[in-house]
């Protein structure tokens, strides 16, 4: 901690100073990691499924399977007395809509630091079988820093993405909420998670004519050469600096594909109230129209109608299993 101090209050470069702690806590990080390799029983593995693929699927029923997703984890969550809200485009559209965006093709919700680490525990239990959790930790292949729950025996991806290993399920994105530092180590806050982020969408830039989020190609070969032991290490070493409790700091601000800024007051999250979302009640934050202005300014405003696209506007592959295309009522 002296030397974090030390850091705090030198003029080293933001880049510079995150490399520096990087090193300096490798060898200990190394151990800690080769430790808990030996006791960890928790990596999962992809199921399989046997039931036969409907191919060519559309929109409404990936909303139909995002809510089934959004409504088992709120399940869970209110089983066990864990604390999220709604957001980004899914709390836009619980405000504007009532329920998804109709171009959207994702759902998201936030998860303060501490439940998210309490959900994942459980998750891996609960949700075994019918979901597969990805992260970092658990998943080889997992695209981003985030957690993402897939739901098993479906499929939805851009076409450029075939040949590409990863669980390709249908998905919920859960954000974790950090508290945000300031000053310098702020700025150190801010390079280390870009570099968190570059690490882990290493999977993605084998897509042909994918944009990567990273400006240097040398930077990106060498990223792509590293092998996972390191990302791992690296990653928890990220966790373990620059992603505190946000109950300990006055601001915050989520792990996302945006570059992260502690853009908003902890104790605006705290508060809570229901929002309709498909017919069903869900947690906001009880500030969302402070928290709406914040993402999208006037967010009343639909955009231009050439604008009004999935986030995968091109060619996508969705095919969902004849099992759960019964349970959500679809008739292939």
């Amino acid at each position: 901690m002296k030397f974090c101090s030390f850091l705090q209050k030198s003029n080293l470069d933001p880049r510079i100073a995150f490399y520096v702690i990087l090193l300096c806590n490798l060898k200990h990080q190394f151990r800690q990691l080769v430790k808990s390799f030996g006791k960890s029983k928790n990596v999962i593995s992809i199921c399989k499924y046997n039931s036969i693929m409907v191919p060519q699927f559309g929109l409404a029923e990936i909303h139909k399977v995002e809510l089934m997703i959004l409504k088992d984890i709120d399940n869970l969550c209110q089983k066990h007395k864990l604390n999220y809200c709604l957001y980004c485009g899914t709390l836009l559209g619980s405000i504007r809509h009532k329920g998804f965006i109709p171009w959207d093709d994702d759902a998201d919700i936030m998860m303060p630091l501490r439940d998210c680490r309490r959900f994942l525990s459980i998750a891996k239990t609960e949700l075994k079988g019918r979901y597969f959790i990805s992260e970092i930790r658990s998943d080889a292949n997992a695209m981003v820093p985030w957690t993402q729950i897939r739901r098993e025996g479906t499929e939805y991806y851009p076409e450029e993405h075939r040949n590409i290993e990863y669980h390709k399920g249908i998905s919920l994105d859960i954000y974790p909420l950090i508290g945000a530092y300031e000053g310098i180590f702020g700025k150190l806050q801010v390079s280390a998670i870009d570099v968190q982020r570059a690490l882990t969408s290493r999977n993605m830039r084998r897509a042909e004519n994918y944009k990567t989020i990273h400006r240097f190609v040398a930077a990106r070969k060498i990223m792509d050469c590293m092998p996972r032991w390191f990302l791992l290490m690296a990653n928890s070493l990220i966790e373990a600096l620059f992603w505190p409790d946000p109950d300990k700091h006055v601001s915050c601000g989520t792990v996302d594909a945006a570059k992260f800024s502690g853009k908003y007051l902890v104790r605006d999250w705290k508060e809570k109230t229901d929002g309709e979302f498909e017919g069903s009640k869900f947690p906001i934050p009880k500030e969302y129209d402070l928290f709406l202005r914040t993402m999208y300014g006037d967010y009343w405003k639909l955009p231009p109608e050439e604008k009004r696209v999935s986030h995968h506007a091109d060619s996508v592959v969705v095919t969902i299993s004849d099992t759960i295309a019964e349970e959500i009522g679809i008739k292939p």
